[in-house]
């Protein structure tokens, strides 16, 4: 069959080249697990220096699978894949369509034949039973020449299996492009009893709309005994217009799924609430802190908040408190729950108390959309199906001529295979003695 000449087709056609992406996409992968992905600018220039970080930014290392290189090297691959089978599937059809009636001379010059001379034509009825039950009804027979030919062929429909391969890769970029374009991949952190309609993108931070909300009932953890964190679980509940639609507590590797949406359970922190009193002269006032934020008295001009907290100092919980005057550097000191602490300051001294505090848990949620998903599962499927095709299936072809040439009886034992012809040549070799035994047995 005459090839398309075109250059550019030939080139895309070229199985070095699907090598070669190959290759370059596998090497750009590893430097893409290598480097980490999706981390803020500053954080290559501190780990990697000035000049190694600002190349791999300018080079999009920091987000190799969504850089433009990389995308090429993919979308050349697509259409290397896409041509190559366009390119030999009419080779593929002529084969499958080819019709495998041949005469006695063709089937001598097959990967294996055999011929068996016989001394009488009634050896020849004699062998046409074994034949028949050797090759079973699915043979077709059909008169040639000076005889009968039995063909019998297995496996036409394995030739497609590589096409199964190209297709399904294709399938698998496909659902991945439909994940990176419709979806997403953010987190969220949650306080006990908080709720949020929005998660951020893990690539820029950016707020994403849930078109629902998201509300962490309660977070528990436990711990093995020497203090590392053995299981954490987050109790949520999915609302929409202030109804509550699904709850489901989550843990490591057990995630909640509502629309497609799914919230995996990925880490925790420990958050103080603290009570602090605040006395000012004869002014009094009750501050509610946490690590998440700062409090404020306008009237004076007071901002505190908390820098670290210890739950347990001799027996009673602590935290180390900043607080900020106008026109005054920011001072840090501790407060022990019930134990007044006075604190001098240019504006004359406040007296400082720590009331109450407890911890609550945040917890962190990874949040992940990915559309294509099921797509890509297809298209494994049909990868492993169109792989296991190709290894383990052949395509088969088998004759046996029951008949003259020569002007003498003669039986004639062909086969070929695509993929495992020994195999085949051995169970034709064994056909081959049976006849050989049965018409000198019944002969003499």
């Amino acid at each position: 069959m005459k090839k398309n000449q075109n250059p550019l087709w030939r080139t895309f056609a070229s199985v070095r080249l699907a090598i070669f992406l190959l290759i370059t996409l596998a090497a750009t992968s590893i430097i893409g697990t290598i480097i980490p992905q999706g981390q803020k600018p500053g954080f290559y220039i501190h780990e990697y220096g000035p000049g190694l970080g600002k190349l791999i930014l300018f080079l999009h290392l920091h987000d190799a699978y969504h850089s433009w290189w990389f995308l090429s090297l993919l979308g050349l691959f697509c259409i290397n894949l896409i041509i190559c089978s366009l390119d030999r599937l009419p080779y593929t059809l002529e084969l499958v369509k080819r019709s495998g009636i041949l005469p006695p001379d063709r089937l001598l010059k097959q990967p294996f034949s055999q011929q068996i001379r016989l001394k009488s034509e009634e050896a020849l009825a004699r062998a046409e039973a074994l034949v028949r039950e050797a090759l079973g009804p699915k043979a077709i027979v059909a008169e040639v020449e000076e005889g009968k030919l039995f063909y019998l062929e297995r496996g036409r429909w394995t030739r497609f299996g590589v096409y199964f391969v190209h297709f399904s890769i294709l399938i698998i970029v496909v659902g991945a492009l439909i994940g990176g374009i419709f979806g997403f991949q953010a987190y969220v952190n949650l306080l006990e009893g908080e709720t949020s309609g929005v998660v951020y993108s893990r690539s820029d931070g950016k707020p994403i709309p849930l078109g629902f909300e998201v509300r962490c009932d309660n977070f528990d953890v436990s711990f093995y005994a020497n203090g590392a964190p053995k299981e954490f679980r987050s109790d949520l509940t999915i609302l929409n217009g202030g109804k509550e639609i699904l709850k489901k507590s989550i843990r490591v590797n057990d995630p909640l799924t509502f629309r497609g949406i799914t919230f995996y359970q990925a880490s925790y922190q420990a958050v103080p609430e603290l009570v602090v009193r605040v006395k000012w002269g004869k002014e009094e006032k009750t501050f509610n802190l946490s690590s998440m934020g700062q409090a404020k008295w306008p009237e004076k001009k007071l901002h505190l908040g908390v820098m670290r907290f210890l739950p347990d100092v001799h027996g009673r919980p602590a935290a180390q408190v900043w607080i900020m005057l106008e026109g005054m550097n920011p001072m840090a000191f501790w407060l022990i729950q019930g134990m007044e602490n006075p604190i001098k300051t240019p504006k004359g001294e406040i007296k400082f108390l720590l009331v109450s505090a407890k911890t609550k848990y945040m917890t962190g949620l990874q949040v992940k959309k990915d559309p294509g998903v099921w797509v890509v599962w297809i298209g494994c499927i049909l990868m492993i199906l169109g792989i296991f095709t190709v290894f383990f299936f052949s395509h088969q072809k088998v004759w046996v001529y029951l008949g003259k040439r020569e002007g003498k009886p003669v039986i004639i034992v062909a086969g070929t295979a695509n993929k495992n012809r020994p195999g085949l040549e051995r169970r034709l070799e064994g056909l081959v003695g049976q006849l050989e035994e049965k018409v000198q047995k019944e002969g003499k």
